[in-house]
């Protein structure tokens, strides 16, 4: 079975500059127990994009140092749309062959996002999963094969709805091309 998927940042995406702005400018409630509220223009956005394709959410934003329960605790607490399923490993774990020529697991810190979302995809494929997705970042850091998959979103607006439109576009494609 294919699951679709949407590879998430945080910063520039949903967490964008005209918002801080805003709350540095204006009067109004910009903050809640988890810091600096979610842009929501961005938010509506992002509702149309998983409700049209029901694609689980991936994070790839640097607040998962945090962990994914706390993630998940935020996304449920702003009742954001969707569910954060998954975080992004910051490891790929290879083999080697030790002293005694046996093999033996290490870990090797991956660089870039683009990284993490091909060992996240690798470990789907090795549970039997096939996944077809949509990245959305406001840094272009993914591999040459992720770039059909990429939408660029800028920093200060956050998700416009032609940035969803794109990520529709792309888990619909793809979704036709596995069929």
């Amino acid at each position: 079975m294919t699951q679709k998927v949407l590879f998430l940042d945080f910063d520039g995406v949903i967490n964008t500059d005209r918002m801080a702005i805003d709350a540095l400018t204006k009067e109004g409630e910009w903050r809640d127990e988890f810091g600096l509220k979610f842009d929501p223009e961005s938010i509506l956005n992002l509702r149309h994009i998983i409700e049209e394709t029901q694609a689980r959410i991936v994070a790839i934003t640097s607040w998962k140092q945090y962990g994914l329960d706390y993630l998940q605790e935020i996304w449920q607490g702003r009742q954001m749309p969707g569910e954060i399923s998954d975080i992004t490993p910051d490891y790929r774990t290879d083999f080697e062959m030790d002293a005694h020529h046996q093999p033996k697991c290490v870990q090797a810190p991956l660089m870039s996002k683009g990284e993490g979302i091909e060992e996240w995809i690798l470990q789907e494929q090795l549970q039997g999963r096939e996944t077809q997705y949509a990245i959305l970042d406001d840094i272009q850091s993914f591999t040459l094969d992720q770039q059909p998959h990429f939408v660029q979103i800028c920093a200060h607006c956050g998700i416009t709805s032609k940035d969803a439109d794109r990520a529709i576009q792309i888990l619909s494609q793809n979704i036709r091309q596995h069929e």
